[in-house]
This record gives structure tokens, C-alpha cells and sequence, in this order.
């Protein structure tokens, strides 16, 4: 049986960390163990963690879209398996809820690391944030999950336009504790945040607001008639896209 810091560094991210990185991200690690039948995480539930599955054999399970009252077993993962991967770890919008429950068919042994913690040792490694940022990215890209109609601006925009406005979108990855905009600087683009965001909004250097979820940031400069100037400043709470 392998060490938290061994267990770590098979996943792909942590494999091209430094040593150091690891052995930190190692310290929140928490062993558990799960007996067969017992669930690991359940469809559904918040995403508080990322887990390793360092041993052991588990089913995935969904609720079926035939019946609220059936269970489908959906395929099997074993030694190695990393459960919730990038956006996980990092606690991204999209994720904020399990998307199916892992159940233990064996004995197994997991690690758990909560996602604050981890995000918190990555934030303060600027080369090691770029690494997981460039991953998240890259991952989220791949599923193209949230809509432009999701948002109440764009509810009433015809398709056309939502795919012509689509290509023009840059999905782009932040961690807590990174300004997204600065007030006074110059306001070129409008900034959506996704289902899981939390983000803290300052006006001259004072709290103003906390605003949670969807939300739409610079329409004056989508559709004003000319360039405008950012009126607050706005800083990320939770890991978000």
C-alpha cells in the first residue's frame, strides 16, 4: 500500500508537479476506508473533495431516466481511478454536484482531499496554478456544458445569433482570490460566470455585494455605443469559469 504523497503523484496534474508541490497538496490528505457496498460519494451530493481511489474495486451508479426508483450500474473503475479529476480538485463551476455515486464492490482504500485546501496551495504557486488553470481549461473546453441561453441576458437571442456569439467566447479558468477586473480600467468585454461561481464585488476599495451563481458582468460594453470603464472591482471567491 502506497503513501499519500505516492498515491498523489500517479494522477496525471500531480505526476508533472514538483515534489514539493505534492508532498504540501499531501498534508490534506485523508485516508478513509470503505467497506462493499458502501457508497463514496452519491449522486447528487455537493462536491466538497476530490478522491483517489488508491485500491479497490468500485460500480458507478446513476439514477435511471426511465424510473426515479431505479439504479443503473453504468460501468466499473478500480486501483488508480481518480474520481471527480481536474474540475473537481478545483471545485469549478459545473461541478458543484456529483454527477453519479460510486459504490465499493471490495475492501477499498480512497484518499480524500477537501478542495479548499487543496486550491489554496496551488494559489499561492504561480507555476503550479498556471499548470492546473491550462488543465481546467483544456477539460471544460472539451465539454462545452453551459449554455449562453442559461443566461438571463441571452434567453430571448435567436439561435443564430447564440452560435455566431458562441464562436466569439473564450472560456477562461480562475482561482479564489484572483481579480477578474479592476474598477477604472477599461471595460472591452462582457464576463459570464457560470452555476457554481461566488464572487465578491468592491466599490472604491469597499465590499459591496457577494453575488453567487449566473451572473453577467459588463453589458454596456456588449451593446454601449461606446467603450466604458469597469465600476467596481471584482474579486473571485471560489474557483470558477
Amino acid at each position: 500500500w502506497f503513501s499519500s504523497t505516492a498515491a498523489l503523484r500517479r494522477l496525471p496534474p500531480f505526476s508533472m508537479s514538483t515534489v514539493k508541490f505534492t508532498q504540501e497538496a499531501a498534508k490534506f490528505l485523508h485516508l478513509v476506508m470503505y467497506m462493499p457496498g458502501q457508497a463514496i460519494v452519491e449522486e447528487g451530493a455537493a462536491v466538497d473533495s476530490t478522491l483517489i481511489l488508491e485500491s479497490g474495486r468500485c460500480s458507478i451508479q446513476k439514477r435511471s431516466a426511465k424510473s426515479l426508483w431505479t439504479i443503473d450500474d453504468i460501468g466499473e473503475i478500480g486501483d488508480g481511478y481518480w474520481i471527480g479529476g481536474i474540475a473537481g480538485v478545483c471545485g469549478f463551476a459545473g461541478e458543484a454536484r456529483r454527477r453519479a455515486t460510486v459504490r465499493a464492490i471490495t475492501i477499498c482504500k480512497v484518499h480524500r482531499i477537501p478542495t479548499e485546501n487543496l486550491v489554496q496551495v496551488m494559489v499561492s504557486n504561480e507555476v503550479e496554478r498556471k499548470h492546473f488553470r491550462d488543465l481546467a481549461e483544456r477539460e471544460l473546453r472539451a465539454r462545452d456544458c453551459d449554455r449562453l441561453e442559461d443566461h438571463a441576458f441571452f434567453s430571448g437571442f435567436s439561435r443564430q445569433l447564440l452560435n455566431l456569439l458562441r464562436a466569439k467566447c473564450r472560456l477562461q479558468v480562475f482561482f479564489a482570490g484572483e481579480q477578474v477586473t479592476r474598477q477604472g480600467e477599461r471595460a472591452d468585454t462582457m464576463i459570464l460566470f457560470g452555476p457554481g461561481s461566488r464572487i465578491k464585488v468592491e466599490v472604491l476599495g469597499l465590499e459591496a455585494k457577494e453575488i453567487q451563481g449566473r451572473v453577467s458582468i459588463g453589458v454596456m460594453a456588449l451593446i454601449g455605443p461606446r467603450i466604458a470603464h469597469r465600476t467596481s472591482t471584482i474579486t473571485i471567491l471560489t474557483a470558477c469559469a
